[in-house]
C-alpha cells in the first residue's frame, strides 16, 4: 500500500463503501469477495480535477463514456467544469439535470467546478455553494476579437474576477477561485503576427500564444489573490517560469495552488501530432517539461489534471480551428508512473500526492477522498508497476477517436479500479453498470450564513 509518505503491506477491509479496517497482520476472510493484490501496489483512487464534458455529444452521453475512460485509467473521482450553455440554461434551473446525468450514467464519482461568466453568476455564488455543494469557481480571462468568439460565451473581465475572489475569501476554506491565465492583449498581437507570416504548423499555434501571455496573466491573478486574501488555483501551468512564480508567491504567503497536465510533461510544440495537439495554453519547449517535473518533485506543482475533452479528429484539422483540447484522463496515471516514477523523476509517494491527496485537500474532499484511512471512501486503484502497454484510442474507452499517446509504450498500469468498495474496472475492462457513480458535494470548513457573505 502506498500513501503520500510511506509504502507498507496491509490488509484492507471494506464495509458499506468505506474502509472499515487496515491491518498489518493478515485478516481472516470476511465478506463476499477477497481481492489478492499480492505483487501489486494499492494507492488511493486517482482524482482527475480538470475536465470538460458536454461540448460534443451532450452532458449525459459524455458522463457515460468519459467516466468509463476515467476508471480505465484508475480514476475514481472525476471533476468537470459546468457552463450554462453546456447544461441547457441557467444553473439554478438546470443543475438537477447534471446530477441526474451522473446518477444515471457515471461509473465513478464526480464533482463539479462552476463557470462564472457574468455578473448574475457572482450574485448566485453563495447559492451554488449551499444548494449544489460546489466550492470551486472557474473564471476565464477575457479574450479579444476572434479569440473572444472561440472562448465560449461570456468570458469574464478582471473586475468580475476580483469580485469573485472577494466572495471566495469571505466563504473561507475550501472555497477557491480557479483562473485560466492567458493575457488576451498579448495573444491578439502575437496571433496577428503569426497569421501574417502564413504559418500553419503546430509551433505556430504556440508562438501565437507566447509564454509571456501566460506568465503575465499568472502574475496578475496572483497579485489579485494576494490583495484579497483568496485561495487561487491556476490550472494547466505550462511554463517553467510559472513554477518559479508560484514558488515565490507561496513563500510570500499567497494561497496559490499550481496544476499542470500530463501533455505538458511529455509533449512539445514540435511534436508530430500537428493540429490534434492544439490546446490552451499550448504545448511549450523541452526545458519547460523538465522544470514542470522538478516543480512536482519540489511540491510547487501540487496537482495533475488532464483538461480532458473528448473531441473527434475530424474537428481538429486546422491548428487555428475552433476545436482545441483532447482526451487524457485514461492515461493520467500511466504517464505519471511511466514518465515520472520509472524515469526517476518523482517517487511513488509523490505520484500519490499529485494524483490524489492534494486535489482532495484543495477541493474539500479530504479525507473522504484522497487517502487510504479508516472511515474514508473505499476508493482504491490497484497498479501493476511492471505492466507495459502500447497505447491506442480503443484501449481508453473514450468517445474520442484519438490520443496524443497513440503508439507510446507506457509502463505501469492500473489493473483494478474500486469506487466506494465496488470493482468498476478489472484488467482493462469496465465491469460496472452505468449509475454507480455519485455526486461528491463539498461544504465549508466553518459553515455560516452564505447569503450574508455576499
Amino acid at each position: 500500500m502506498v500513501d503520500h509518505e510511506t509504502i507498507f503491506e496491509a490488509d484492507i477491509a471494506i464495509s458499506n463503501g468505506v474502509i472499515e479496517t487496515i491491518s498489518i497482520s493478515p485478516m481472516a476472510k470476511v465478506g463476499d469477495r477477497v481481492i489478492n493484490a499480492g505483487g501489486k501496489l494499492v494507492i488511493p483512487g486517482v482524482i482527475d480535477p480538470h475536465s470538460h464534458l458536454g461540448q460534443n455529444f451532450g452532458i449525459e452521453s459524455e458522463v457515460r463514456t468519459e467516466t468509463r475512460s476515467a476508471v480505465t485509467g484508475g480514476v475514481t473521482t472525476f471533476m468537470t467544469l459546468l457552463r450554462e450553455y453546456l447544461i441547457g440554461g441557467p444553473y439554478l434551473e438546470n443543475y438537477k439535470r447534471v446530477e441526474s446525468a451522473v446518477e444515471t450514467n457515471a461509473v465513478c464519482d464526480m464533482a463539479f467546478h462552476i463557470g462564472i461568466q457574468e455578473s448574475r453568476h457572482l450574485s448566485e455564488m453563495p447559492t451554488y455553494l449551499s444548494n449544489f455543494g460546489i466550492t470551486s469557481f472557474k473564471f476565464r480571462m477575457v479574450w479579444l476579437g476572434d479569440q473572444r468568439k472561440k472562448s465560449g460565451p461570456n468570458p469574464v473581465d478582471d473586475g468580475r474576477i476580483l469580485e469573485g475572489m472577494k466572495l471566495v475569501q469571505r466563504f473561507g476554506d475550501p472555497a477557491i477561485a480557479m483562473v485560466h491565465c492567458e493575457n488576451p492583449d498579448i495573444i491578439a498581437i502575437a496571433q496577428e503576427s503569426v497569421e501574417q507570416q502564413g504559418r500553419k504548423e503546430l509551433a505556430a499555434y504556440t508562438d501565437s500564444r507566447p509564454e509571456i501571455a501566460e506568465f503575465n496573466a499568472m502574475a496578475q491573478m496572483i497579485n489579485l489573490a494576494k490583495y484579497v486574501g483568496s485561495n487561487l488555483y491556476i490550472p494547466h501551468v505550462t511554463i517553467g517560469k510559472g513554477v518559479e512564480l508560484i514558488r515565490e508567491s507561496m513563500k510570500e504567503g499567497v494561497m496559490v495552488t499550481g496544476e499542470t497536465c500530463p501533455h505538458y510533461l511529455t509533449h512539445t510544440k514540435d511534436c508530430s501530432k500537428g493540429s490534434l495537439a492544439t490546446v490552451d495554453p499550448p504545448l511549450r519547449e523541452k526545458q519547460d517539461i523538465a522544470r514542470l517535473w522538478d516543480g512536482i518533485k519540489e511540491g510547487v506543482i501540487k496537482c495533475i489534471g488532464t483538461d480532458h475533452a473528448p473531441h473527434l479528429k475530424k474537428f481538429k484539422r486546422d491548428v487555428f480551428g475552433d476545436t482545441r483540447g483532447f482526451p487524457g484522463t485514461g492515461t493520467l496515471l500511466p504517464v505519471l508512473l511511466s514518465e515520472g516514477f520509472h524515469k526517476s523523476r518523482i517517487s511513488l509517494n509523490e505520484v500519490v500526492s499529485v494524483s490524489s491527496r492534494n486535489a482532495a485537500k484543495v477541493f474539500g474532499m479530504y479525507p473522504k477522498k484522497g487517502c487510504i484511512r479508516v472511515g474514508s471512501d473505499a476508493d482504491l486503484t490497484i497498479v501493476d508497476l511492471e505492466k507495459e502497454v502500447e497505447v491506442n484510442p480503443d484501449l481508453l474507452n473514450s468517445a474520442s477517436d484519438f490520443t496524443l499517446f497513440d503508439g507510446w509504450k507506457l509502463k505501469g498500469w492500473p489493473v483494478m479500479t474500486i469506487v466506494r468498495g465496488e470493482v468498476v474496472m478489472e484488467d482493462g475492462q469496465v465491469v460496472a453498470k452505468p449509475g454507480v457513480g455519485k455526486v461528491v458535494k463539498r461544504t465549508l470548513s466553518n459553515p455560516r450564513d452564505l447569503l450574508g457573505a455576499a
